[in-house]
């Protein structure tokens, strides 16, 4: 009788083993693989990416023998990285020709000069501290892991698809005299915009918001589990309780199905909420897409008719190209009876802020130049200065913004034998025969925040036949571009513009597009561009 009682609760406690414990370990062992799989496919992802961004970012000083790569925190994931980083230097990793060494800091007083120091958010240094660390001994640049947009100089995170995207800020590495290659400013890697970055970011933290809902959940069911079957285990060896155990274990197996069922129907549910998001998400880009576009039209509206300028000029050359949708450049022109007026100005910023200054200024242009003499367009820059202010509540001292406006702004007489320019930080160009004359305006833009005394002047210009006129704003000679990625500079628009003012103004306008396109090759579009010429 004894033996018949050993034997039924052997069976029990099988039954029990294979039903319940069996399948979690096998869950656990399963899940516990496939992390650590991932976690170092990202590390070596992380190693191949910190090495080749050492290669596309060239230093015009001296490197020294080595160039020094060092790592900064003391997690886990950093050891992990380093050791991997030592392991591919053993065949003999070269940058630029050079031997490579590793350095591990574990702390942030602990950083010696570098040439890339790479660390993650976790490590909570801010990015103008490590510059101070690293000092002016050795050129360097600093890579940096999840921190927030555009306050790092190169800054890296992984997608909802574990891949690696990357943003960076141009104006750091030009202060440092750092070149970066083709490859990594056009990358489909690279994103430019915070929008886009906080899409991103966005993404990869509501899926590791889930992950580790999920990784609870299993750590709550394995734990229960754990203690359930070792109370049950006691009470197994007792006799007069199998009928109970068996009842316990088939509850436990229940409970565990609704709770995978319950998951699944949550994870569905979690599943069609993103993807209402992401539609509601595409119908509001789609409705600001159109509301910008609709200003593009109010801004072509807004712009003098190219007919009426040559109705008055004859042939123009005029090159007006928008860095995007909306432009903060624009031109202006006004006739009547006693004067006539032309300009080309460049306002704060481009795009939608751009294109709200751009209005505005027309519009301060229209009204003033009806109430001022036509010799006397430098008191038209004042009053339209005044008037920026005001419009913008910028007379206070507490105002920091410096919205405006550069402008140069051209006064005929009736004849066009006569004409009075002023500038506001911008210039213009005359041809006459093989010579040139740049006139530079006054040193002061329109608005801005800071207090200007200095008075706006004009210059008196009597014009002769086949003299030719050029304003333009600064968007083409800042273009990057080139062999050497390096500015166009004005010096060189003011010699291409000599050297084409004989040609045909609608030649003039296809030869400067031709030459702008050329030097920006493959890169982006800095900054809005216009051109105006026109041929007395």
């Amino acid at each position: 009788m004894k033996l018949k009682e050993e034997n039924f609760l052997f069976v029990k406690v099988r039954h029990f083993l294979i039903l319940v414990i069996l399948p979690l370990f096998l869950f656990t062992i399963s899940f516990q693989a496939l992390g650590s799989a991932d976690e170092e496919k990202m590390l070596e992802k992380k190693a191949d990416f910190i090495f080749q961004l050492a290669k596309d970012v060239q230093f015009s000083q001296d490197l020294g023998s080595t160039y020094k790569i060092g790592l900064l925190g003391r997690s886990r994931e950093i050891k992990s990285l380093f050791k991997l980083l030592e392991e591919k230097n053993e065949n003999g990793l070269k940058v630029n020709g050079k031997s490579v060494e590793f350095f591990h800091f574990r702390r942030y007083k602990k950083v010696k000069p570098v040439n890339l120091l790479y660390l993650s958010a976790d490590e909570k240094v801010k990015f103008g501290d490590l510059q101070d660390r690293l000092g002016d001994e050795v050129p360097f640049f600093i890579v940096t892991e999840d921190y927030p947009f555009g306050t790092s100089m190169f800054n890296i995170t992984f997608d909802e698809e574990d891949n690696l995207i990357y943003e960076l800020q141009e104006n750091i590495f030009e202060r440092k005299q750092a070149i970066l290659s083709k490859s990594l400013l056009s990358s489909p890697k690279r994103i430019k915009t915070f929008d886009a970055w906080e899409q991103k970011f966005n993404k990869v933290n509501a899926m590791l918001k889930e992950e580790k809902k999920v990784t609870e959940v299993q750590k709550e069911l394995i734990d229960d589990q754990t203690k359930e079957i070792t109370e049950k285990s006691g009470v197994i060896k007792e006799k007069d309780q199998e009928l109970h155990n068996h009842r316990v274990v088939l509850a436990v197996i229940l409970f565990f199905l609704c709770i995978i069922g319950g998951m699944s129907y949550w994870l569905y549910r979690l599943n069609i909420s993103r993807k209402e998001a992401l539609a509601e998400v595409k119908k509001k880009n789609k409705n600001i897409l159109s509301s910008i576009n609709y200003a593009r039209r109010i801004q072509e509206a807004m712009l003098p008719p190219r007919k009426d300028i040559e109705s008055r000029f004859g042939e123009i050359s005029l090159m007006f190209k928008p860095k995007d949708i909306v432009s903060g450049d624009f031109y202006w022109y006004m006739n009547d009876e006693s004067k006539t007026m032309l300009a080309v100005a460049d306002c704060t910023g481009h795009g939608v802020p751009g294109g709200f200054m751009s209005m505005l200024g027309s519009e301060l242009l229209n009204k003033v130049s009806r109430l001022v003499e036509w010799n006397k367009p430098e008191n038209l820059l004042t009053q339209v200065d005044n008037d920026i202010k005001r419009n913008l509540r910028k007379e206070g001292a507490e105002q920091t913004s410096d919205d405006g406006m550069d402008i140069s702004l051209l006064s005929f007489n009736s004849d066009l034998s006569k004409v009075f320019f002023s500038g506001a930080n911008n210039p213009l160009l005359l041809i006459r025969g093989n010579e040139d004359f740049l006139f530079r305006g006054t040193k002061r833009g329109l608005g801005g925040s800071k207090r200007n005394k200095k008075e706006f002047e004009a210059e008196s210009i009597d014009l002769q036949k086949g003299d030719v006129l050029y304003m333009f704003t600064d968007g083409f000679q800042d273009q990057f571009g080139g062999p050497d990625n390096r500015k166009f500079m004005r010096k060189k628009l003011c010699l291409l513009l000599k050297e084409i003012s004989s040609m045909p103004m609608k030649q003039q306008e296809e030869k400067l597009a031709s030459e702008f396109d050329s030097w920006k090759g493959t890169g982006k579009q800095m900054d809005d561009v216009t051109v105006l010429g026109m041929r007395i």
